[in-house]
């Protein structure tokens, strides 16, 4: 599977981008990685194959597009992280992408003092007023990116679906 061969060195870039920054991840959990797909097709068999080997959290339409994520039966593995979900995009209307890993995402609880004690750091903040699953964005030039969020995913799912907006 495609995914196993590559996540790797994209979180070997991960984290060479996250060295260009004073940000130290260390402490906190990554909660997941994104696989964006370039088609509807691909989509469908990555999502399969994984269900072959994890448990499907949640399917949902974001941006006209499903999105799922999948609890690995056994996480993957790096340095000293365990990365026991993966996230699956398929292509949103317009979206032009190869089969690629997009980024990470990273639980780091309270977002304003998260980003006050990195006050030098250029983050993207359109959504850290969602009310439910707000975050921060670190964006790379190799795509390689990272997301912070206050919630790791599977209680985000929860949430949302307790609320009705899943």
């Amino acid at each position: 599977m495609q995914l196993y061969d590559e996540y790797q060195p994209f979180l070997d870039r991960v984290f060479t981008n996250l060295s260009t920054t004073p940000i130290d991840i260390s402490q906190y959990q990554i909660d997941h990685i994104a696989y964006r797909t370039q088609s509807l097709e691909d989509y469908q068999k990555l999502t399969s194959d994984l269900k072959k080997i994890g448990t499907s959290l949640e399917e949902t339409v974001i941006r006209n597009r499903p999105v799922s994520n999948i609890k690995l039966n056994i996480p993957l593995r790096y340095k000293q992280y365990t990365i026991p979900i993966v996230e699956i995009l398929a292509p949103a209307e317009g979206d032009n992408y190869n089969n690629v890993l997009e980024h990470i995402e990273v639980v780091v609880g309270d977002l304003q003092k998260f980003m006050a004690k990195y006050p030098f750091v250029d983050f993207i903040t359109k959504a850290i007023s969602r009310e439910i699953n707000p975050e921060l964005i670190l964006k790379f030039p190799d795509d390689a990116n990272v997301k912070f969020h206050s919630k790791p995913i599977d209680q985000v799912i929860e949430l949302q679906k307790q609320s009705g907006k899943l």
